[in-house]
């Protein structure tokens, strides 16, 4: 778009030079209009990655905890995770966009390298957190199984000693 502001710029100085100043004036404010829609482009593409950062650094602070630098979330935090990684990304998105319609391929492609990195980094923290999540559920399980035979083991113990039991296997072998 740039290109495109600039030929029309040189076009316009051309077609002035000709005589023809009406369509020099044209072809100045084409060039003008596709200057300005190149800023603009720009501009909001500049704004959205700034926000998409701002964005993942509030989710550092209020989402992620990081032991070790490594990023977990709590399970309890999952539905707030999946909405902000989400708004993140899409601001990313939208500033490759705006970059690429104004053919600054440099900064989509450097906005690109970042979107893809911090994607991969959630997507770690993500599977991270599942893991560790499951982990603690299935040992909170086997806790309770535990402590549920245990119970069990007391209660037989506990009838034994009531009715004596507990003393006729040794009777019985010395019989």
């Amino acid at each position: 778009m740039l290109e495109e502001a600039q030929t029309k710029r040189e076009l316009a100085r051309v077609t002035e030079l000709s005589g023809n100043e009406q369509r020099a004036a044209e072809l100045r404010e084409e060039a003008q209009n596709a200057f300005n829609s190149y800023s603009e482009l720009i501009s909001d593409g500049n704004e959205e990655l700034i926000a998409a950062r701002q964005l993942q650094d509030e989710m550092d602070e209020d989402v992620f905890i990081s032991p070790g630098g490594f990023r977990l979330f709590l399970i309890s935090s999952l539905s707030t995770y999946n909405a902000e990684s989400d708004r993140v990304l899409e601001r990313y998105d939208t500033a490759i966009e705006n970059f690429e319609a104004a053919g600054a391929t440099e900064r989509a492609e450097v906005a690109a390298a970042e979107r893809a990195d911090i994607a991969s980094t959630y997507e770690n923290a993500y599977l991270a957190s599942i893991g560790l999540g499951a982990a603690l559920g299935v040992a909170l399980l086997v806790f309770i199984l535990w402590e549920i035979r245990a119970l069990y083991r007391y209660r037989l113990d506990a009838e034994d000693a009531v009715t004596g039991d507990f003393l006729l296997p040794w009777a019985e072998t010395e019989s």
